[in-house]
């Protein structure tokens, strides 16, 4: 006995909804129930249409509440950082002192008091600057060929151009030493075939990314903030394009 029109839809909404409980994973079984045949394959496959048009608009739906509740989530982080930077300030002018002088307010059944942290906070201007002339540097040398002419990139000629090309509101923001890019990680990225690959290090590497790729790679700097942290504080070392952060935090109990 041939299933009616209505039953076969039903049976469909129970097969896909069994599909999303199983994290949308299809089983043997289910990939059975769903295997089209010539048997009212227009019709199932429109009934598969409909379905994969109703879980796009379950997607938009979900992306803008996802978007809702980061904006949401960031909103109540900003709140957060506003009111502990008042109660900080009235820790600080008229908290009482407990016997090793920090700072609390007690109200018998909560207590706020403060923390100190340590953090690594980088000068993005200065890491973005210096990235971008150095990619500088390898194109002009990529374009005229100079990069196959010589084995390293001029580095008083690179420092030169850094230092003259970093600026800030503050003056002594445009000092950065050879000593510092030693701490700047780049990640090189480029759409490069793996066969297109040589084998070679540092200038040479860059000599043949030119040659297969000359224009659609770019640098990304970064900091390894855990050695930084360890240079900064227990090497006693100095740097321009990082410093060590203390903040005080709010510790409720």
């Amino acid at each position: 006995m041939s299933q009616s029109i209505f039953d076969i839809e039903k049976d469909l909404q129970d097969i896909f909804e069994e599909l999303e409980e199983n994290g949308g994973e299809l089983t043997p079984e289910l990939e059975e129930k769903l295997e089209l045949n010539g048997q009212e394959v227009t019709r199932k496959v429109k009934s598969y249409v409909g379905y994969i048009q109703k879980l796009q608009a379950d997607q938009a739906t979900i992306k803008a509440e996802q978007d809702r509740l980061k904006a949401l989530s960031e909103s109540k982080q900003k709140t957060i950082d506003n009111i502990s930077h008042l109660v900080l300030y009235a820790l600080d002018k008229f908290g009482n002192k407990d016997k090793k002088g920090k700072k609390y307010f007690d109200w018998g059944t909560g207590k706020v008091t403060t923390r100190k942290s340590t953090s690594i906070e980088t000068n993005d201007n200065k890491l973005a600057n210096i990235s971008d002339i150095l990619a500088v540097s390898f194109s002009n040398a990529i374009y005229t060929n100079e990069i196959s002419q010589h084995d390293s990139i001029d580095e008083d000629a690179l420092m030169d151009a850094i230092t003259h090309t970093i600026y800030n509101d503050d003056a002594s923001s445009i000092e950065v030493e050879i000593e510092d890019l030693d701490d700047v990680i780049i990640n090189v990225t480029a759409p490069i075939k793996l066969t297109d690959l040589l084998k070679s290090d540092g200038y040479q590497m860059m000599a043949n990314l030119g040659a297969v790729n000359k224009t659609n790679w770019k640098f990304k700097p970064s900091i390894d903030k855990k050695a930084m942290k360890v240079k900064l504080t227990d090497e006693g070392c100095t740097s321009n394009i990082a410093k060590i952060v203390t903040k005080e935090n709010l510790s409720i109990k």
